[in-house]
């Protein structure tokens, strides 16, 4: 059985002063569990006045499910190797990097749910890369029963 609470306390180890939030969510975007530190600067005045603190990161998990669903099904085809299906399945879609003018962001997949973690521009996509990789390896027998099939 899978304790949010727990969840959540994982992901917020991910975190540090360039590393702001941490998110679990479904390959639909919906959010499971999220972590964020008190330096956090998602930045948009938008985001700063709601009043609901997992706004910004249901945002974030929605936006980041749907760049995950672009890559997998639409550029399949540079993953694949009918010559070879062993190297096809190493060569598969396993992080997405990306650099945008608020911060960096790295998605990648966890079980049969996705993750993201999300870090200012002073972050180093090594430093992304390494937590990232330790989180899924941490979530993935867990929770490779959880969350559809897509």
């Amino acid at each position: 059985m899978l304790k949010p609470k727990i969840i959540s306390e994982i992901l917020k180890q991910a975190l540090s002063s360039s590393i702001n939030t941490a998110i679990l969510f479904s390959q639909e975007g919906s959010l499971l569990s999220y972590a964020t530190n008190k330096y956090n600067n998602v930045g948009s005045p938008v985001f700063n006045s709601l009043n609901d603190p997992s706004e910004p990161s249901k945002v974030i998990a929605a936006i980041s499910s749907n760049v995950w669903s672009v890559y997998k099904n639409s550029c399949s085809f540079w993953f694949v190797n009918q010559q070879n299906q062993a190297q096809a399945q190493d060569d598969s879609l396993n992080m997405i990097f990306l650099d945008c003018e608020e911060g960096k962001v790295i998605i990648s997949q966890a079980g049969k749910l996705l993750i993201a973690l999300v870090g200012n521009n002073d972050t180093e996509i090594g430093l992304l890369k390494i937590k990232m990789t330790t989180l899924v390896n941490y979530f993935n027998n867990s929770l490779q029963y959880f969350g559809s099939d897509n």
